[in-house]
């Protein structure tokens, strides 16, 4: 499954909608094939981080949250 340092690029939902709605109403994108997302990939790990830091935020926790074992 991985150490955390694999990476995936993320999009917003609403970003993602908006783009296959605009792709649907453009005559000249039938039959294309298009990527719809971003390019700025993401670690798994810093990922995580991120959930666990503003799950923690305003609870007392240290705003530098760990993951235990990484």
């Amino acid at each position: 499954h991985g150490d955390g340092h694999q990476t995936r690029c993320f999009c917003a939902v609403e970003d993602t909608v908006e783009a296959l709605v605009r792709l649907q109403q453009a005559p000249a994108a039938g039959g294309a094939v298009v990527n719809v997302g971003n390019d700025e990939p993401t670690s798994i790990l810093d990922l995580a981080r991120l959930v666990l830091n503003r799950a923690t935020a305003g609870a007392g926790k240290a705003a530098d949250a760990t993951i235990p074992g990484l």
